[in-house]
């Protein structure tokens, strides 16, 4: 978000906190500003930090090892080339996509795992986006000791 973005929601969350405080009953209206205020900013920051922790605890427990399965599953069912000398999926992916050798097919197939992998990235990145890039490296590493 850009700055303006910021101080356009920053007005509603203001005057919400100061209408609030305009029909309160209480004598210290700023209190009640305050904590109007404060409520409408660090709640939704609890419940999105929370959330973030028990994506990452499911992710660990359940999620990890069936995204990896499916990332391995295709890259034996498109019969890719091993991953031994790459580091990371889009060295691995990009030289999958330049290779002359390869058919149309398995280049289609690469490309769209990546586009997948970018897919969430844009959407949830500090969830989906970065569960998919770790599944991937683990179904790297065990397509390395597979080829």
């Amino acid at each position: 978000m850009t700055w303006v973005n910021t101080a356009f929601f920053t007005v509603f969350d203001v005057a919400l906190a100061a209408a609030f405080s305009y029909f309160s009953d209480q004598d210290d209206r700023i209190v009640v500003f305050l904590v109007v205020l404060g409520t409408v900013w660090f709640i939704p920051m609890a419940i999105g930090i929370w959330t973030l922790i028990k994506f990452w605890i499911g992710y660990h427990l359940f999620l990890k090892e069936r995204m990896a399965r499916f990332y391995l599953a295709e890259f034996n069912k498109n019969s890719f080339p091993s991953s031994r000398a790459h580091f990371d999926h889009m060295s691995y992916v990009s030289s999958i996509l330049d290779d002359e050798d390869l058919g149309l097919d398995k280049k289609l197939r690469a490309s769209y795992l990546l586009g997948e992998m970018g897919g969430y990235k844009s959407i949830r990145y500090f969830t989906m986006g970065m569960a998919s890039e770790f599944a991937f490296q683990e179904a790297m590493e065990r397509y390395k000791s597979q080829h």
